[in-house]
Parts: structure tokens; C-alpha cells; sequence
């Protein structure tokens, strides 16, 4: 099956995509559009080749405290209270495709999304918010580290994901 990913638009049905966790479905049926609208997100769906939504995900700009870093990485930060990051605030798989690798295939494409912006805007580290065991497990599959405060927080730094992507 060929996917391709696009930018959100409007005339892709939403109405049938179910993930299986309400607030993912509801975000991409109901929510979507005004965040795009207002660009406090920029959204991207994968597309089936009957032109049905398979998956999608969110990328933003943000920022996190200096403090929550490795102390590695916050060795190398300027000394200001926060420092500029990438959000993934969300990535959903419908539940037709799941175990195929698209969620792995998607959160490549938003790394190296997230590390080509960096080069324009600056960003030290992606950073992605889980509500589950499985979404955690997911995400440190690809290097991942969850935040000392805020164990449903993780990050990866730019670094990480360049070594990462060129694998």
C-alpha cells in the first residue's frame, strides 16, 4: 500500500478515522482546522492511496525550561531560563493500520521535519507529551528521554536525531 503525506487540508474525510483514544480522534474530527487556522499547529496526514486518513501528526513551536535538560545538553544551552524546542504534540495511527510501521515511518518524518526547521529557526530538542505506557515504550524505542519532573514528558535532542535519521 503507498502512503503519502500531505499538509492538512479540508477535503480529506476525518469523519471515519478512529485511532482508538477519544482525544486523538476528536482532535483530528473536530479540532484541527481552527489550530491550523491559527497556526498554533501545523498538521500533516498520511493519505491512502483511496485518499483515506491512515494517520497524522502535529508539529509546533515551543519551548522548555533550561533545567529539565540532561545536564550534558544544558552545559551547551545559553544561560536563559527556557530554550526553544520542537512539539510533537500529537501522532495518531487509525487502528485499521497498526503493526505495520507507519507511527515509526511518521515520527521519522516529523524528526527530520523538526531538524530541518531547526537549521532555519533553532531548536535544541523535540520534545513529545504521552498519556500511556505505550506511547512511552513507543517513543524510547527511538532514543526518547523522559524529563526527571515530568515522567509523561520526553525529549530527544537535535543532535540525537540527526545520528538517528542518517541510520
Amino acid at each position: 500500500m503507498l502512503i503519502k503525506t500531505v499538509k492538512f487540508q479540508k477535503k480529506y474525510d476525518r469523519t471515519k478515522f478512529d485511532c482508538g483514544v477519544e482525544t486523538l480522534n476528536k482532535y483530528i474530527k473536530e479540532q484541527v482546522s481552527t489550530q491550523v487556522k491559527i497556526k498554533s499547529a501545523a498538521c500533516f496526514l498520511a493519505i491512502s492511496e483511496d485518499d483515506q486518513i491512515v494517520g497524522y501528526y502535529t508539529v509546533s513551536a515551543s519551548s522548555m525550561p533550561l533545567k529539565d535538560l540532561s545536564e550534558e545538553l544544558r552545559k551547551k544551552m545559553p544561560r536563559y531560563p527556557s530554550v526553544p524546542v520542537f512539539l510533537i504534540g500529537r501522532l495518531a495511527i487509525d487502528k485499521l493500520f497498526k503493526g505495520k510501521g507507519l507511527g515509526g515511518g511518521l515520527l521519522i518524518e516529523a524528526l527530520l521535519k523538526c531538524l530541518e526547521l531547526s537549521e532555519e529557526v533553532g531548536a535544541c530538542a523535540v520534545v513529545v507529551d504521552v498519556n500511556n505506557d505505550e506511547a512511552k515504550q513507543f517513543y524510547q524505542k527511538y532514543d526518547f528521554k523522559a524529563f526527571e519532573d515530568n515522567p509523561n514528558s520526553m525529549y530527544i535532542p537535535m543532535s540525537e536525531i540527526k545520528e538517528l535519521c542518517s541510520e
